[in-house]
């Protein structure tokens, strides 16, 4: 197995505030740490999606709300957090689309991995974490969603949209932080 984490999302627009805020974003925090000292201790990479929109609003979707400001090309929001920045050697990909694969270099830089399995982490669960790990499901990806480490607007929401992802594939896993640790290790 040759995994990649995915951390979708975690940037200061909407972590931290603003028209794409998600409630849960600063709670998981710690668990993806956790998850990423776990990867950069083994040597998997890591993988952060990052949603960019022009300054002109030309990449932005067709039915965005125009007036809605946030993650803007080249602005402090568009940034990861702090408290997650991407280490040397990492990876930001930047997207204009909920499904990271999307208008990205994303699938360029899986290939050249050789990555088989995708971990992902970060917000919103139901939106572009899902959007992004149902494409990678698709692509034949294994694929495991670390449940405290991905969040959204409301915790009804979230548990629902896992629960959905799992009943809808062959496979998918849903995990906490320690059952990804376990899971990699051969113990689960």
């Amino acid at each position: 197995m040759k995994p990649a984490v995915i951390v979708v999302d975690m940037q200061k627009d909407i972590v931290l505030g603003g028209p794409y805020h998600s409630k849960m974003a600063l709670g998981i925090v710690p668990k993806i740490k956790e998850l990423l000292e776990f990867a950069r201790e083994r040597k998997i990479p890591v993988v952060f999606l990052r949603y960019v929109i022009k300054a002109d609003r030309s990449n932005a979707e067709r039915f965005e709300p125009k007036t809605v400001r946030a993650c803007s090309e080249g602005t402090e929001g568009a940034e990861i957090i702090e408290e997650l920045k991407p280490e040397r050697g990492e990876f930001v990909v930047d997207r204009n689309r909920h499904n990271g694969f999307l208008n990205s270099n994303l699938g360029k830089i899986l290939e050249k991995l050789k990555a088989d399995c995708l971990v992902f982490a970060g917000v919103n669960t139901n939106i572009c974490v899902r959007a992004t790990a149902m494409e990678g499901y698709y692509r034949d990806y294994e694929t495991v969603i670390v449940k405290d480490c991905t969040g959204t607007s409301n915790k009804k929401t979230h548990e629902f949209t896992l629960k959905d992802m799992e009943n809808i594939t062959y496979g998918m896993k849903v995990f906490t932080e320690k059952e990804f640790e376990r899971w990699y290790n051969g113990k689960i």
